[in-house]
């Protein structure tokens, strides 16, 4: 009988468990194995279920383990770190104003506000803001008494909702930094190249932050809400700059170094032509800010929020699916076209969002549902398989298995050898002496660590591919 070696780390971030065969070391008398130390300096092994003598002073045994082994090397190592910056769009648009020469709002494009249901609103002709109720007899008053933009809505509470969804998974992996352009309280001051909330891990502190950006602040403070015109190209090349240059360590992050850089950029409209350019130029303009990105190693996604219908002074399609491209999306690999104008033969490149009657909490569940999918599609699947110490050289890919620990604590689960739903190497050639040097998920086993960011991932190296490497009490 041979003893079952059990080992599954209790780390908040990816961790890597190389246990490396080695012929001649293994034995069956327990006294001999090595102990492993964990972060906390305590031995692992304590513990009953895990190696070492449990309550009763037996040994776990397993026939299922065919050949001798001992744990001689460890390798740990984080998941790979995503810095997000998010950038929102601010203009007054996002309220549903229709700014000149008609300076008024567009039919059914505001609701209630449950945050500030006594928000003042503009006249009109935009020339004043008055408080409601009442306001001023106006038979329209309606538009304006505590009403809202539903695109702001929606892009407010889907943002908190992505937010909070971040913090309750309590991980060190995933930052994120923010910045409102325009809007009644602008950020990123001066000429948004300046830090409006800072990138760090989103625990409840750095909600809390994100949140006071968007959320009305009553009491007779500042209100934040739409206000003013479209500064893409700045904002982009200013929150690029900074993103770019975003050292974890300086000042000081709970981030780990060399993580994917992303912008995300939501907007309703075109940019606001600025330097006496013409729209055309502003749009060539925008979108080379995207690109200029690219050698940076940032890639951008655009989430664009009107009707494709639109005048392309308002809302241009092609615009935003240029941008996307610019930023990153390969058209051919996506399946998707740049030029998109609301056709049903084909796709944007960008993350479409069309209101037309929708309520807000209609478009803020498929704000959600585009932030989640760039979240899904910048956390990655591969996993290196780390070699050091003394027994580097005598990893045998037969004897290589995957578990992966839920971050909620629930039970371990060792995935299968399986390019439908568990892990595969990637290619090597072992007639050449080439070994393989990373797993990849696939299919319900990427997702699920996708959407899990506090998820560990143990590579465990010396049990044969498929034999049972944990036990669950």
């Amino acid at each position: 009988m041979l003893l079952r070696r059990t080992w599954l780390m209790a780390l908040p971030t990816v961790a890597f468990v190389v246990v490396a065969s080695a012929q001649g070391c293994g034995t069956e008398d327990p006294s001999t194995f090595p102990n492993l130390v964990n972060d906390e300096g305590g031995v692992i092994g304590d513990q009953d279920g895990a190696i070492g003598p449990i309550g009763d002073g037996s040994w776990n045994q397993d026939a299922g383990w065919d050949g001798t082994a001992c744990a001689t090397t460890r390798n740990e190592v984080q998941r790979l770190p995503v810095y997000m910056q998010m950038v929102l769009d601010g203009s007054g648009s996002m309220d549903g104003f229709n700014g000149p020469p008609t300076n008024d709002y567009v039919k059914d494009s505001r609701e209630k506000d449950t945050l500030n249901p006594n928000r003042p609103s503009w006249t009109q002709d935009g020339s004043s803001q008055v408080s409601c109720p009442p306001f001023l007899g106006d038979k329209n008053a309606e538009q304006f008494c505590g009403a809202t933009g539903k695109k702001w809505l929606a892009a407010r509470e889907a943002l908190k909702t992505f937010w909070e969804s971040l913090a309750k998974q309590s991980n060190t992996t995933f930052g994120v930094g923010f910045l409102l352009f325009s809007s009644t309280n602008p950020g990123g001051a001066p000429n948004y190249q300046g830090v409006d909330v800072a990138m760090n891990i989103v625990d409840n502190a750095q909600v809390a932050k994100l949140e006071a950006r968007v959320n009305p602040r009553l009491n007779g403070s500042t209100q934040v809400y739409p206000y003013d015109v479209t500064p893409l190209v700045a904002s982009i090349s200013g929150q690029g700059a900074i993103l770019a240059t975003f050292n974890p360590a300086n000042p000081p992050t709970k981030l780990a170094a060399g993580g994917t850089r992303v912008l995300v950029v939501i907007t309703d409209g075109v940019p606001s032509p600025t330097g006496g350019n013409s729209q055309a130029a502003e749009n060539t303009a925008v979108i080379k800010a995207v690109g200029d990105l690219r050698p940076k190693g940032i890639t951008t996604f655009v989430i664009g929020v009107g009707s494709p219908t639109a005048p392309p002074g308002d809302y241009d399609p092609k615009v935003l699916g240029q941008m996307a491209v610019a930023g990153g999306v390969d058209p051919a690999a996506a399946g998707c076209n740049p030029n998109w104008t609301g056709e049903t033969t084909s796709k944007p490149c960008h993350f479409q969002i069309t209101p037309g009657t929708k309520s807000a909490a209609q478009l803020a569940a498929e704000f959600t549902a585009a932030m989640n999918a760039i979240r899904n599609s910048v956390v990655k699947c591969d996993f290196p398989i780390l070699k050091s110490g003394p027994d580097a050289g005598e990893i045998d890919p037969s004897r290589v298995n995957v578990v992966y620990e839920p971050g909620n604590g629930g039970a371990p689960t060792q995935l299968p050898n399986d390019p439908a739903n568990g892990w595969m190497y990637d290619a090597y050639n072992a007639d050449a002496g080439q070994l393989p040097t990373k797993v990849t998920l696939y299919g319900s086993s990427c997702n699920t660590l996708k959407t899990d960011l506090a998820g560990r991932i143990n590579i465990v190296l010396g049990c044969k591919t498929g034999d049972p490497v944990i036990h669950i009490h």
